[in-house]
């Protein structure tokens, strides 16, 4: 199809596709595109970022310099962060961050407290032992180690049977 059969349309729903049409410039494409997208009186803003958006992301599979990209998509206004689907990439990647942070803080905890109970029975802990401690990955294994520390005979036997 013709991309100038897309951006000569009312509206500019289908202006993200065009620089994925057939023409000799995707870049030049993109600048039409994001002109009829920012042009459309009737168009509401949050509705233009989205289309810019998804102008970046179909721009982006034949215009290789994303910074390039930005600027041609982005120009006389970065509202990026305003488009509702930036917003919604947004909220899954606090979600997403906060899981993770989550996560990290457990394994932390754990591995604390595993090294706490093992200092508390048996002094310093060997720098092998805590090492390896510190690369275990799993919390469930860290709760079952914490119990294993409290009643094992030895740092060496305990250092022995962690898998």
């Amino acid at each position: 199809m013709d991309p100038q059969t897309v951006l000569g349309l009312k509206t500019p729903g289908l202006a993200p596709l065009a620089p994925l049409m057939k023409g000799a410039d995707p870049a030049a494409l993109v600048i039409e595109s994001r002109r009829k997208i920012v042009d459309a009186d009737e168009v509401p803003d949050h509705k233009k970022d989205d289309l810019r958006v998804a102008l970046q992301t179909f721009g982006g599979l034949l215009v290789k310099d994303t910074q390039l990209l930005e600027r041609l998509v982005w120009e006389g206004s970065m509202d990026l962060e305003e488009s509702s689907a930036v917003q919604s990439w947004m909220r899954k990647g606090k979600v997403e961050g906060l899981k993770l942070g989550v996560q990290k803080g457990l394994l932390e905890a754990r591995r604390g407290a595993l090294l706490a109970v093992l200092s508390a029975r048996f002094g310093k802990v060997e720098k092998d032992l805590e090492a390896h401690i510190l690369q275990i990955e799993d919390p469930a294994l860290l709760e079952e180690l914490v119990r294993r520390a409290a009643v094992v005979p030895s740092s060496s036997q305990f250092f022995g049977e962690i898998p």
